[in-house]
């Protein structure tokens, strides 16, 4: 099913806010690049975001930008979101989460390939079915954590904090939290 039928009229960017969470989320399957549709949207939505009322700002997206796999001594940062670094970093997003990779991935605040400070922690949630995707041995300086293993996550907020944890899903253990504070 494309896009286009179930979204009519879109380009499958949607944005929701939840409580003191909005969230935006783009399709990694159309171009993200400076000037594309999605590009222009997200700009404008994250333009207008009234971080008194929403704090938190979340986007997901299913392709990540950092990931981790056995083959990658270093880790990976795709080319193709590149561009979105910048837009991500000015609009002060706090968490970008995606899948596609099987595996669970915590990043730092991250831009660029370097931990950098007011940046977006990026969270790979991949490693609720399918098969599992390896990690490396090499772990790059961004990766505060990484688990080739099933789990699930969760996604905590309210006005002063918002917490992301990574579990397991053989009797869930919690693997990783990162918090956020306002």
């Amino acid at each position: 099913m494309v896009t286009g039928t179930i979204f009519p009229g879109s380009e499958g960017a949607r944005a929701l806010t939840h409580g003191p969470v909005h969230v935006a989320m783009l399709n990694s399957e159309l171009p993200v690049s400076v000037g594309s549709a999605q590009y222009v949207w997200l700009n404008a939505t994250l333009s207008a975001l009234d971080r008194t009322s929403v704090p938190w700002s979340v986007v997901a997206f299913h392709r990540p930008l950092y990931y981790v796999s056995a083959g990658g001594a270093g880790g990976f940062r795709d080319a193709h979101f590149a561009p979105l670094e910048p837009l991500l970093v000015a609009h002060g997003v706090d968490a970008v989460l995606v899948g596609h990779v099987h595996n669970a991935l915590v990043t730092c605040p991250v831009n660029d390939g370097v931990c950098t400070p007011g940046a977006p922690v990026h969270v790979c949630i991949g490693n609720a079915g399918q098969g599992l995707t390896p990690v490396q041995a090499a772990v790059p300086d961004w990766v505060r954590f990484q688990k080739s293993a099933f789990g699930f996550s969760t996604l905590v907020a309210n006005a002063t904090d918002m917490s992301i944890k990574l579990f397991a899903d053989d009797g869930g253990a919690e693997w990783e939290e990162v918090t956020f504070h306002k």
